[in-house]
């Protein structure tokens, strides 16, 4: 079982103040590395020692062991892309601008080759370690969905869209670009999208949300859940 501390809260994004944080980067750096290159089993605390150029006992007195070094590798990812999507959103822009907008930037990291084999080795360690998911989950989707959502919030405050949970809306939206094209490109060969396919993707997206597919609405019926 991985300690009950929560390892992503050593893993800013900002730049090394000192001697101890520049290790811990240094860490942090080799273990992504060295994850990314050989997978999760494959790799020692050795020899993440080793590339980071620091003694196994420094590894180990920032995290108890592998599993907990992965997840604040992985809390670093999400630190690298937390503040381009809390600052993402054009609030004064007209609300279809502002959904393509965080769309397009979500599909941006979403579809980052490094970060899908980050998930790729998240998602089979899962079973195992779910400390690791729900720690994830904490430091990147939950953050990242909220923000969405205090938009939505704000937008129907405003007038301009009808939601009942605004929370559950940014998921949706969230999810709907995610849709298939992710499934696919972590479990089989399919390729990434190219930037065409990305267009689609946000333009289906921020249409449907907005203004769904039927042709009609019930009386009543407040839309985006």
């Amino acid at each position: 079982m991985i300690e009950a501390t929560n390892p992503f809260s050593q893993c800013g994004a900002s730049k090394p103040t000192s001697r101890s944080e520049q290790k811990l980067h240094d860490i942090l750096k080799a273990g992504r590395s060295a994850f990314l290159e050989h997978g999760f089993d494959a790799v020692t605390m050795d020899r993440i020692a080793e590339v980071a150029n620091v003694s196994k006992r420094t590894v180990y007195s920032h995290f108890q062991s592998k599993e907990t070094l992965f997840a604040a590798v992985m809390g670093a990812v999400c630190a690298s892309y937390r503040e381009t999507m809390l600052y993402g959103i054009a609030c004064d822009a007209p609300i279809e601008q502002a959904l393509s907008q965080f769309g397009h930037g979500f599909l941006s990291m979403l579809f980052n080759p490094e970060n899908v084999a980050m998930y790729r080795i998240l998602a089979a360690k899962a079973e195992t370690f779910p400390e690791i998911g729900e720690q994830f989950c904490n430091a990147g989707l939950r953050p990242t969905t909220q923000t969405l959502a205090d938009y939505l919030a704000a937008q129907a405050e405003a007038g301009v869209i009808e939601v009942d949970d605004p929370y559950e809306a940014a998921s949706s939206f969230i999810g709907s670009l995610q849709g298939k094209c992710h499934t696919e490109v972590l479990l089989t060969q399919a390729g990434y999208p190219d930037a065409e396919r990305i267009e689609r993707i946000v333009a289906g997206a921020v249409h449907r949300f907005l203004y769904g597919v039927a042709t009609t609405r019930p009386a009543g019926t407040a839309g985006g859940g």
